[in-house]
């Protein structure tokens, strides 16, 4: 059985910028992994609630980030995730309203590249690299810390290199390359 919690928070709005509206409610619901799949700030948008749709993949990891977009209020309820969808494709124009993120088909999950919401950036992702150290790639510095006439006297010297895959490089490339 899926059971699904509501979170509910009180967002005070700056006296300075909003005089005279009222507060913000927040909903996030979750749900029984403790994962929140949809949240609904709660008249946000004039009338409306402002509703954003998490999915997650079969292996329960976040990949799409959606807009959040303008729905008629249901007083913070859960709304339809297929009605969420299209209506995001609608108020933005486009049918990609989504960021989206390719991971790794590992146990780390971790990031290939990520892609901005909108059909412009689907040509421009943003592309990520893990590589490991070489013999003799980095260099090892050790630090040796003394005491001189009442104060620190520190010197620095080289110790070797690291050992070959010991250190992981995370290189990024932007979507221009």
């Amino acid at each position: 059985m899926n059971k699904t919690f509501n979170l509910l928070f009180y967002v005070k709005k700056s006296k300075i910028n909003f005089v005279g509206e009222s507060p913000i409610y927040l909903r996030i619901t979750i749900d029984s992994f403790g994962k929140p799949f949809q949240t609904v700030s709660i008249k946000s948008s004039h009338t409306k609630d402002m509703v954003q749709h998490i999915p997650y993949d079969r292996f329960g990891r976040s990949f799409d980030r959606w807009n959040p977009v303008p729905m008629t209020s249901l007083g913070g309820a859960i709304q339809d995730s297929i009605a969420v969808k299209s209506t995001a494709v609608s108020v933005y124009g486009d049918n990609r309203p989504f960021s989206h993120t390719v991971l790794e088909k590992s146990p780390l999950g971790r990031t290939l590249n990520s892609i901005s919401s909108g059909q412009e950036w689907q040509i421009h992702p943003v592309n990520m690299g893990y590589y490991a150290n070489k013999a003799n790639e980095v260099k090892k510095y050790t630090v040796t810390i003394g005491w001189t006439e009442g104060r620190t006297d520190d010197v620095l010297s080289m110790s070797g290199f690291y050992p070959a895959n010991t250190l992981v490089k995370t290189s990024v490339t932007d979507g221009d390359g």
